[in-house]
C-alpha cells in the first residue's frame, strides 16, 4: 500500500493550529492585530475562536496583503473616494445641463411665438419641436389628431385650429 509522508509545511501548519487553538479569544485577537490580520466577520459569520484561528492560519499559511486590515481599509477608502468623485461629477454635469437647458429655454421662448394678425401664435419651429416631444411621449396607436390638437393648443395657450393641417402633416411625418 501507498503511505504518504506529510510535508514539512503541513507539519508546521498542524503545529500552528494546535498552538492557536490553545490561545484564548483575546490572545487570538491580539495575535491577529500583531500581524495586522483582518478579523472582521462577514455576513452570517460569528467572530468566535474557530473563526479567529482560521483567519490567523490562513494568513500564516500564505501571507498576503489582501488579508490585512490596512489593505482592506485602504481599498475601502479608495472606493469611497472614487464613488464620491463620481457622484460630485454627475451632480456638476446635471447642474451644467440644467443651466444650459434653462438658457436654451430663455432663448427659445423668444423664438416660440410670432405676431400674426395681432395674436401671438407659436412659430412653425416651436410646433415641430412640440410634435417631436408628443410623438416620444404618447402611444401613437391610441392618440388621435383631435387629442394632439387639444394638447398642442393647451401647451401654447392659443387656438391652433388654423394650423391643424400643418400639425397633422408633422404628425404623419413623425410616425413614418
Amino acid at each position: 500500500p501507498f503511505v504518504s509522508i506529510p510535508s514539512h509545511a503541513s507539519i508546521l501548519q498542524r503545529k500552528f493550529a494546535v498552538r492557536a487553538n490553545k490561545l484564548t479569544v483575546p490572545g487570538l485577537k491580539s495575535t491577529c492585530d500583531l500581524f495586522d490580520v483582518d478579523r472582521t466577520a462577514g455576513a452570517g459569520e460569528k467572530q468566535g475562536k474557530e473563526f479567529l484561528v482560521d483567519k490567523l492560519l490562513d494568513f500564516l499559511g500564505e501571507p498576503s496583503k489582501k488579508l490585512t486590515k490596512t489593505w482592506i481599509s485602504n481599498n475601502k477608502k479608495k472606493a469611497a473616494a472614487a464613488a464620491r468623485k463620481e457622484k460630485e461629477s454627475s451632480k456638476k454635469a446635471k447642474k451644467t445641463a440644467k443651466e444650459e437647458s434653462d438658457d436654451d429655454d430663455d432663448e427659445e421662448e423668444d423664438d416660440m411665438f410670432e405676431e400674426v394678425d395681432g395674436k401671438k401664435m407659436p412659430t412653425d419651429k416651436a410646433i415641430k419641436k412640440w410634435v417631436r416631444a408628443y410623438v416620444r411621449c404618447f402611444n401613437l396607436d391610441k392618440a388621435t389628431t383631435k387629442h394632439a390638437m387639444e394638447t398642442c393648443s393647451d401647451k401654447f395657450g392659443v387656438d391652433l385650429s388654423d394650423k391643424k393641417a400643418f400639425i397633422k402633416q408633422l404628425l404623419t411625418e413623425a410616425m413614418v
